[in-house]
């Protein structure tokens, strides 16, 4: 079995660190049926701050099997936000723990 093979699920390591405090999701804006601010949708690499008591609460958050959802804030302004679960390559909580799915990686990275 690879590394691949033996990593946790998408949805069940979101669910685990986010019950830990903010994670740091780690996608690629670019893939199909992301749905982000227009001046992100270009870059290879955007990262999302993501949690169950922010500053600024989300309180449309949904994590589910097709990804997450919610409305975020950018530059204090709010926008809808879908990220589906191939488009995530990585998750790291605040004390440094994480998960990287190499084979989502964009290649520029």
């Amino acid at each position: 079995m690879s590394n691949e093979q033996k990593m946790l699920p998408k949805l069940e390591a979101m669910e685990s660190l986010l019950a830990q405090g903010d994670v740091l999701l780690q996608l690629d804006p670019r893939v199909e049926g992301v749905r982000v601010p227009t001046a992100f949708a270009n870059q290879p690499l955007l990262v999302l701050r993501i949690g169950l008591e922010m500053p600024i609460p989300i309180p449309d958050l949904v994590v589910d099997e097709n990804g997450v959802a919610a409305t975020l804030s950018f530059d204090r302004t709010p926008h809808e936000v879908v990220v589906p679960w191939h488009a995530v390559f990585g998750m790291v909580t605040e004390q440094g723990q994480g998960l990287l799915w190499t084979a989502d990686v964009p290649l520029e990275i």
